[in-house]
């Protein structure tokens, strides 16, 4: 739960295709608002092929490189974290589908 005043003193969304989310918070984690994870899982999402095709592909990554960028503008990461996370999104975009599907589900997602 967010309050929407502080979406919007933190500019509110930006168009950052998929990536706004992300975004948003590293904006409000600048400007000093607190996160807390709840204990509990509140929705249950169900996901298709389609979500592994769209972590995938040159615009993909463009996105992400977008935010990361704008992350490291920030000071959220320093040179080096964005060029690790970077690398490691290259790779995700890069490996077939299927393959992106099975690292999702057998080791991202445990």
């Amino acid at each position: 739960m967010i309050k929407v005043k502080a979406i919007r003193e933190a500019g509110n969304y930006q168009n950052i295709g998929g990536f706004e989310d992300y975004d948003l918070w590293n904006r409000m984690i600048v400007r000093g608002y607190a996160f807390h994870n709840l204990p509990d899982d509140l929705v249950l999402v169900r996901v298709g092929d389609g979500m592994y095709e769209r972590r995938g592909g040159i615009k993909y990554f463009q996105r992400y490189i977008k935010l990361k960028s704008n992350s490291k503008k920030l000071g959220i990461i320093n040179r080096k974290e964005k060029i690790i996370s970077d690398t490691i999104m290259m790779f995700n975009i890069i490996i077939p589908k299927k393959m992106r599907a099975f690292l999702y589900n057998r080791i991202l997602r445990h």
